[in-house]
């Protein structure tokens, strides 16, 4: 997978919430900028090319 070539607004990135929690905690944006984590449970959500995240709980990768 590339890196995310346009990057994520930090404000978008705090409307987001993690789909797999009930509690719908936030998500972060990981250090090399290519998924969201949630704060939660870890799930890492791949960001695709153009900056969309990818939200699908059944394609996390579990950290």
């Amino acid at each position: 997978m590339s890196e995310a070539s346009t990057p994520l607004d930090p404000e978008f990135i705090a409307l987001l919430a993690c789909p797999a929690c009930d509690e719908r905690p936030p998500v972060e944006l990981t250090p090399d900028n290519q998924y969201l984590r949630c704060t939660r449970c870890r799930r890492k959500y791949p960001i695709m090319e153009g900056g969309i995240p990818k939200m699908l709980v059944d394609e996390a990768i579990i950290d």
